[in-house]
């Protein structure tokens, strides 16, 4: 009960606060927010019932609890042994630590118009691109150092722009990514599925059409099959979560050189 206790509390607080700013919210309000019940809702404030972990994320990004309160109560939530809740699809950004975007160094949780940033692969690879020493902040830049057409690189630059996503420098014209970390996630799964897709498909080629020594030496590509409790999955998922976000914070005070694919997954096998 200590758990519930402790997650509802946090949930309460975000609550009454977020309601103070705006009177209009209620729990019923929230309620069809989450597509949730009103009674359902109100048993998750008051402790009297434990959220999903996709339903606690929706709670924490409509009451704007802070990203890092927000993975503390995740972690308490999966040490409950009665969890059986599944934790969302993600998508890390890492971007730079330049003196200008130190302001925002905790994780930035994006909002539905920024999604577009999920249509394809390149649109990541673009951002990180211009965290590379070696930028000058132009989409010719970017274009090469990627093999994509610079047409293609301009029309997602201008979705990102209109995202808010990426800066340009009114003085110098160039491009700059807007916040320092950043993760994407959906209630569309389409999306997020279409954005994991894209991934494998470049990765796919990559392997199947790039055979340099500088490719094959950096890159690492591994498998495992293995059997596990079905009340195991949850926790397995965190980890794997956990593990992208520790190296995409991987400090690079030294400057960033290559842009680099981090695909994870964890597939159930069984024909359910």
């Amino acid at each position: 009960m200590e758990i519930v206790s402790q997650i509802s509390q946090v949930l309460k607080q975000g609550y009454l606060r977020k309601k103070k700013s705006n009177p209009r919210v209620s729990v019923r309000w929230l309620a069809g927010q989450l597509s949730l019940s009103p009674a359902m809702t109100s048993m998750i404030l008051n402790g009297k019932r434990l959220p999903s972990l996709q339903i606690l994320g929706e709670l924490c990004r409509h009451l704007d609890i802070d990203f890092e309160v927000e993975d503390r109560l995740r972690k308490n939530l999966l040490k409950n042994k009665n969890n059986s809740a599944t934790i969302s699809d993600l998508a890390f950004s890492r971007p730079e630590a330049t003196e200008k975007e130190n302001k925002a160094r905790d994780w930035h949780r994006v909002d539905d118009d920024q999604l577009v940033a999920l249509e394809d692969w390149h649109y990541f690879a673009i951002m990180q691109t211009m965290l590379l020493k070696a930028y000058d902040g132009g989409i010719d830049f970017i274009a090469d150092f990627l093999g994509v057409s610079h047409k293609k690189v301009e029309k997602a630059v201008a979705k990102l722009l209109k995202a808010g996503l990426v800066e340009k420098d009114p003085d110098t014209g160039c491009f700059y990514k807007t916040h320092y970390q950043a993760e994407f996630t959906s209630r569309d799964r389409s999306r997020l599925t279409h954005h994991h897709i894209k991934n494998m498909e470049k990765v796919t080629d990559i392997l199947q059409n790039r055979s340099s020594t500088y490719n094959r030496e950096n890159r690492l590509v591994t498998s495992s099959c293995f059997t596990c409790r079905q009340e195991d999955i949850p926790v397995i998922k965190q980890k794997i979560a956990d593990l992208l976000k520790e190296v995409a914070s991987t400090d690079s005070s030294q400057g960033h050189e290559e842009v680099c694919f981090f695909l994870a997954q964890f597939v159930p096998l069984s024909n359910r």
